[in-house]
């Protein structure tokens, strides 16, 4: 009884991931709520600092002279912290695969099973040390040497201890505005904190907001932590402080703290639109967005607008948002239904990576529809640099093609099993759902009922929804 229902399930999912009528009817593809606080900082080159034994020590830094600014040596602080963290996490990861390896041998019937736990561990710790990288602002004796460009020789050797220091110099001795909003994002991962002790220099700043009356004890929610440094980052001419500023305000925060911060959507819109000020594309579309959804004429006009001029400027969202009103239309923007536009607009959503535009695309080229040649073998490298990009159904749907085979795709239910599990990784039910059918069915994998009730109990058993 089990096996058939799960293998109904697991065709019913390919089939449905393939029709996509969930996007397809509809231009409603976003909501003023999907976008994620924390994004891919602008400044993602990484320094080439490290000494030929791989060490990472930090050898100099930038002299004080006129052609050093205050900006370029909180960039060089910035980066280093990074370095420590990636490095970090370098070495985190070796241990974990060490770790895998010992459990393979130990035991192979659950290998899949241990390599999603190994993973899925590694991420959780490699999160937590992110998060505790930004932490602890209290001036310290490295922090006033900084000021004449060295650390000194008292430098913590632990990786992550480094990158606090040099993330806390480049934001409070030298105002690196990424760094402060590095410093921010990490207060928000706090119910509380002793601000006085661990932000003291935060809170000598002079900003908009004040927390004098916050908590008379001196410990402070990290929510208006966040709120100072957003501020503080934004006044100086960050378009990401105020982006975040503007979502937090927007989706309010609770950590169950005594200090929550409730939902203000007229303060978040003015948040947004400080970033949009600055050039900001992800809060101009998240804005389009915002006033497409209102009733008003005049609010669905500004929002077409909008969403024009963040798909000028090359933004992915907006690229596919605008494909899908011309494969619709729209009766009251006056837009009547166009698949040269369309495609026009979709295939430059896909080349800008969006990841919901590459699984579209894929899923024309599947079909062979609105405007797009059936191409079974193009479709499915759509479907997979979908799940590159992060969308999850793409690896679902590139693993469903891999099962069943066809036309000049060799059928591999192995392959089709580790895209599945890739899927599940990124959040996806179906994809685990499928993962399940594979062992209970002896599909890519050795049969493993164990197996495949272990992953029913611990993952989907969780309350995992699906998408």
């Amino acid at each position: 009884m089990l096996l058939n229902s799960v293998r109904h399930k697991c065709y019913a999912f390919h089939q449905r991931l393939w029709l996509g009528d969930s996007i397809r009817n509809s231009t409603a593809i976003a909501t003023a709520t999907t976008l994620l606080l924390t994004r891919r900082s602008s400044h993602n080159h990484s320094t080439n600092n490290a000494n030929k034994d791989g060490s990472s020590f930090l050898l100099s830094s930038p002299s004080d002279n006129n052609n050093n600014s205050n900006e370029k040596k909180g960039e060089y602080y910035y980066h280093q912290a990074k370095r420590f963290i990636e490095e970090h996490n370098i070495s985190l990861a070796m241990k974990e695969e060490e770790n895998r390896k010992q459990q393979y041998e130990k035991t192979k019937s659950g290998l899949a099973v241990i390599k999603t736990i190994a993973r899925q561990t590694r991420q959780e710790r490699e999160n937590q040390q992110n998060q505790k990288t930004d932490v602890a602002v209290t001036r310290t004796k490295s922090m006033d040497n900084a000021k004449n460009g060295n650390l000194g020789n008292n430098v913590i050797v632990d990786h992550l201890e480094k990158a606090r220091e040099c993330m806390q110099i480049a934001a409070f001795v030298h105002g690196y505005n990424d760094a402060i909003v590095s410093i921010a994002n990490d207060a928000l991962s706090k119910a509380q904190i002793n601000a006085e002790c661990e932000y003291k220099y935060v809170m000598e700043q002079e900003t908009v907001i004040d927390m004098d009356d916050i908590n008379s004890n001196g410990t402070k929610s990290g929510a208006h932590v966040a709120i100072k440094l957003y501020l503080f980052a934004g006044e100086r001419g960050s378009k990401e402080a105020w982006f975040n500023l503007g979502h937090l305000l927007w989706t309010g925060h609770d950590l169950n703290s005594t200090c929550n911060i409730l939902p203000n959507h007229q303060k978040a819109i003015e948040a947004f639109q400080k970033a949009v000020e600055l050039g900001d594309d992800d809060a101009r579309y998240f804005l389009a967005v915002y006033y497409l959804g209102q009733e008003m004429q005049h609010d669905k006009r500004r929002g077409l607008r909008l969403v024009q001029e963040a798909a000028d400027h090359g933004h992915g969202g907006a690229l596919y948002y605008l494909a899908l009103l011309y494969r619709n239309g729209h009766e009251e923007l006056c837009i009547d239904p166009c698949l040269t536009l369309f495609r026009e607009y979709l295939d430059e959503a896909a080349d800008n990576n969006d990841p919901d535009a590459l699984f579209m695309r894929a899923h024309c080229m599947f079909h062979g529809e609105d405007g797009y040649d059936m191409d079974k073998v193009k479709s499915l490298e759509g479907f997979l640099e979908a799940g590159k990009a992060g969308n999850a159904d793409g690896y679902v749907s590139a693993g469903a093609i891999y099962h069943h085979g066809g036309i000049n795709v060799k059928q591999d239910p192995r392959k089709a099993f580790e895209l599945y599990q890739l899927a599940g990784e990124m959040g996806s039910a179906e994809g685990w759902k499928n993962v399940i059918a594979c062992y209970f069915l002896g599909e890519g994998v050795p049969k493993c009922e164990k197996t495949a009730q272990y992953i029913q109990k611990t993952i989907l058993g969780s309350g995992m929804k699906e998408k």
